[in-house]
């Protein structure tokens, strides 16, 4: 059985208005062992007035069966020149036996300045075996941030992502019971980095002086649920991809990631792993086969990542955890930001750091080539 929806918001050339919001659900169930689809997908209507924006774009698709059961929904928010981007919402829910698949990707609209519109992508999947996979991107060129989240079918699973430019730090407290999530702001405005400092008590204020440039917010994290239906190890993956023109930069220097302490349930982790790259190149790639070992490593201290070197293209760095557990309720969550201090305040910065080697990377593929822009 399948099933489809589709919800198109009108544009606005003239009138002083927005773009039309777009809403889009779909229902798809059957009682047999037949395959099962829903699909949704909502596109918010563009504007070209100053004082208004693109459409926002809401959409939904829920699928129910026995086995081979599949949700997926995307939303795309509305385009505005002038104004601000639509924002994005998206939420897949399958509920079955095996070969379950949930898909929710949201792109935010593209807006003016950094009035892009924000986007989230909920997936969740109830059932023994399949994916729920999450991914939200804001931003367009000079400033792209996208996120991916992916959580093993083993029970009730709920992947989510969401994604700003501009704006508030994420929360950690939103990733509470969810299995794989990545959230994350791009350039984060002034207030919303200093609120930070309440996140990352150790990480040096110099990071966030007005001539330092907070690149991203993010927040990573991935594990088991409460409740388990199948054995085994159950991976769970996050990751956070930005783009940046130097332009958008306002200082030069060395790149700072700023970690703070995980919050953890449960630990009896299998494996943690949390990479981090700059165009293809892997700057850090650390494998933990316990709690402590991984405490050790997130425990308040920010960690000098060299020069960048993408010259005058774009700044592309990426960020995943993944997350091995068995056990029931095992979960880990980590937030962080990523940074550039001011040339009068690097060394206060990169003081203490045991000597990290600085390293020159270059990229051999464009992050435009991997995430279109919208």
């Amino acid at each position: 059985m399948n099933a489809a929806a589709t919800a198109v918001g009108g544009n606005n050339l003239l009138s002083a208005s927005s773009g039309g919001s777009a809403t889009s659900k779909v229902t798809a169930k059957t009682l047999g062992n037949s395959p099962v689809i829903a699909m949704s997908t909502a596109t918010g209507g563009n504007s070209v007035e100053a004082s208004h924006g693109g459409g926002d774009a809401t959409a939904a698709a829920t699928a129910s069966g026995a086995d081979a059961v599949s949700a997926i929904a995307s939303a795309r928010g509305g385009n505005d020149t002038l104004a601000e981007g639509g924002i994005a919402i998206a939420t897949s829910t399958v509920t079955g036996v095996n070969s379950l698949s949930s898909q929710a990707t949201a792109f935010g609209g593209v807006g003016a300045g950094n009035r892009f519109g924000t986007a989230s992508a909920t997936a969740t999947g109830t059932g023994k075996s399949g994916t729920a996979t999450a991914t939200s991107q804001s931003g367009a060129q000079e400033r792209l941030i996208r996120g991916t989240t992916t959580a093993v079918i083993g029970s009730t699973d709920v992947a989510q992502s969401s994604t700003a430019v501009g704006g508030a730090s994420p929360d950690p407290s939103l990733a509470a019971g969810l299995q794989a999530v990545a959230f994350g702001t791009l350039l984060p405005t002034s207030s919303g980095a200093s609120s930070l400092l309440g996140l990352h008590p150790a990480v040096p204020k110099a990071l966030l002086t007005p001539q330092s440039t907070t690149l991203a917010q993010i927040v990573l994290g991935g594990g088991t649920p409460d409740t388990l239906d199948v054995s085994g190890s159950h991976t769970y993956s996050a990751s956070i991809a930005i783009s940046v023109d130097p332009s958008q930069v306002s200082t030069n220097g060395n790149l700072i990631l700023g970690l703070s302490p995980a919050v953890v349930t449960g630990n009896s982790f299998d494996l943690i792993h949390f990479q981090v790259t700059e165009g293809s190149q892997v700057v850090q790639d650390k494998s933990f086969a316990s709690l402590s070992a991984a405490d050790a490593y997130f425990s308040n201290q920010s960690i000098d990542l060299g020069v960048p070197s993408s010259g005058s293209g774009a700044l592309e760095l990426g960020f995943s955890l993944d997350v091995t557990a068995h056990d029931p309720g095992e979960r880990f969550v980590e937030s962080f930001l990523v940074a550039i201090p001011e040339p009068s305040t690097a060394l206060l910065v990169t003081a203490g750091l045991g000597g990290l080697a600085m390293i020159r990377r270059r990229s051999s593929r464009s992050f435009a080539s991997r995430y279109p822009a919208l």
